[in-house]
């Protein structure tokens, strides 16, 4: 086993280690949207905020949403490495800012709900290269994370499976808006970076198996976890979505 750091608290991870379940990936495509934002940040209430909400509210069964947040205490290292890596790329210096991406593609944009619902469908409307399965549960203060990829066309380039720890649910005053409440929000990653680890096998119907631990921040309410799968096609310094999945953490 492989022990990685995760945030402040370290997590390990088994590349090749067995999913035991019998699993069928299917070949839907869905996105990615993650929203730089912050809670200081009064148009990040008004503008950002609802449309966030809107696109959580489609379910993740078409749309995987990410909340990474700027200097307000809600902040974690994963979530400042993908966020800013995007507001670099696209040269953008001032938030609130969304971005979508899936099927190789990122598109970036003011938070608006008709540029985002278009986009989303857009990508969605595209055949999938590739899929992923996540599960996740705890156990006391231990995060226990499932995943598998698979390729339905042969991959071109380096992909990575990076695997997120999201919380909902977390309450802090919102500048621009009475609703504290903040769903979606990047608390940390498992394995060695938030772009995850190389997937290897990529050739058409390939598919290749992930098992992870994390250890629980204690600040971090168990109910209120999610672990989004994503995978990641390298370009350059930068990174697409090729796909998504995520789930609620399971309490045992």
């Amino acid at each position: 086993m492989l022990l990685l750091a995760v945030g402040a608290f370290a997590a390990s991870c088994s590349k090749e280690a067995k999913v035991t379940e019998n699993i069928t990936i299917p070949q839907s495509q869905k996105t990615l949207l993650i929203s730089r934002s912050a809670t200081w940040c009064g148009p990040c209430g008004s503008s950002g905020k609802p449309v966030f909400r809107a696109l959580e509210a489609i379910g993740d069964d078409k749309i995987v949403c990410l909340a990474s947040q700027s200097s307000d205490g809600l902040n974690s290292p994963a979530g400042d490495l993908i966020g800013n890596n995007l507001m670099s790329r696209f040269q953008q210096n001032g938030i609130p800012h969304m971005f979508q991406t899936g099927n190789g593609n990122t598109l970036n944009f003011y938070p608006n709900q008709s540029t985002a619902t278009n986009n989303m469908n857009t990508i969605n409307a595209k055949a999938a290269n590739a899929n992923v399965y996540v599960s996740a549960t705890v156990e006391g203060s231990t995060i226990n994370i499932k995943a598998k990829t698979k390729f339905f066309a042969t991959g071109s380039g380096n992909y990575q499976l990076g695997v997120l720890i999201l919380e909902n649910g977390i309450q802090k005053t919102q500048s621009g808006s009475s609703n504290p409440n903040h769903d979606g929000v990047i608390r940390g990653n498992a394995g060695s970076s938030a772009w995850g680890e190389a997937i290897t096998s990529t050739a058409m119907d390939a598919e290749q198996e992930f098992t992870y631990t994390v250890n629980v921040d204690p600040t971090w309410k168990k109910e209120n976890l999610k672990v989004a799968a994503i995978i990641w096609k390298k370009n350059g310094n930068n990174y697409d979505a090729e796909n998504a999945s995520a789930v609620k953490v399971t309490v045992k």
